[in-house]
């Protein structure tokens, strides 16, 4: 479950997200509280609060990102939590298409962009080999569940921040 609280001050809107952005009601209920927001030059989503991000909510928050975009409107994440900013899991992913992979492409353009790590941790068969064929298994770095959470228990000890996807 997702609830959601916003607070506009002027033309900047705060949209405090509390709970799991997955595929569904809380998905609708992310994109209906930031879509209903008119007026705004900045809207900000804290993501402090965040317990699950799955590749729904991650495809919904890039679907933001770009209708922000063609407004002119800025959209800033922030303080995401532990788990969204780290770890976001494949296993239950099912289907791929075009648009799953292009929210994957943009994903990984902006994990490099900011340094960050990007891992696709345990994707299905089905993903696996998608990627395969269309040979973005060479584009991304693909792991285990297990090594991905070496990875980031020694995240610590390096200057770089990780992300697994």
């Amino acid at each position: 479950m997702l609830t959601i609280d916003v607070e506009k001050t002027g033309d900047v809107a705060v949209v405090r997200c509390v709970g799991r952005i997955v595929r569904g009601a809380g998905i609708r209920t992310l994109r209906d509280a930031v879509l209903s927001e008119k007026n705004v030059r900045i809207v900000v989503i804290d993501l402090s609060d965040v317990e699950t991000l799955d590749a729904g909510g991650l495809t919904a928050l890039l679907s933001l990102q770009q209708w922000a975009r063609n407004r002119n409107v800025q959209l800033k994440l922030v303080n995401p939590s532990h788990f969204a900013s780290e770890v976001i899991d494949l296993s239950d992913v099912e289907t791929l298409d075009a648009g799953g992979l292009t929210a994957l492409l943009s994903l990984q353009q902006w994990a490099r962009n900011r340094n960050v790590q990007l891992k696709l941790v345990n994707p299905s068969h089905f993903v696996s080999e998608v990627l395969t064929r269309t040979g973005l298994n060479r584009v991304f770095d693909i792991s285990k569940f297990e090594h991905a959470l070496f990875v980031l228990s020694a995240r610590d000890c390096h200057h770089a921040r990780y992300a697994a996807a």
